[in-house]
């Protein structure tokens, strides 16, 4: 949190709760961006360009099942519990816990 919003809960008297800021636990996106770099790794060979890696990434993207992001959302409230109970710490889930990434590599390709 910045200074200034830090001073802003100060000054009005706002308690703030302790947060993992950077957690990747608590961010949904950070798990999409880890599910894509997965994505992005299997696909052979390397992008040639900036414009061919731009239009795999999406692809990749895209391919994310509708269902796995929903689940990203339902697993949050499991997510805050875990980091509670560590202390604020790693809460041990993984970006594919829900189960559902069921996008094969063969799709993916296909799209691009």
């Amino acid at each position: 949190m910045t200074r200034i919003a830090q001073r802003f809960f100060v000054n009005h008297q706002i308690e703030m709760l302790p947060w993992p800021a950077r957690s990747p636990d608590l961010s949904p996106i950070e798990n999409m961006g880890s599910m894509v770099a997965q994505r992005l790794t299997q696909i052979t060979p390397p992008a040639a360009t900036p414009d061919q890696l731009w239009q795999r990434v999406e692809a990749a993207w895209f391919a994310v099942p509708l269902e796995h992001i929903q689940s990203l959302f339902e697993l949050m409230s499991r997510r805050v519990e875990a980091v509670i109970s560590n202390n604020g710490g790693y809460s041990g889930y993984l970006a594919t816990d829900s189960g559902r990434n069921n996008t094969s590599q063969k799709s993916i390709n296909l799209i691009i």
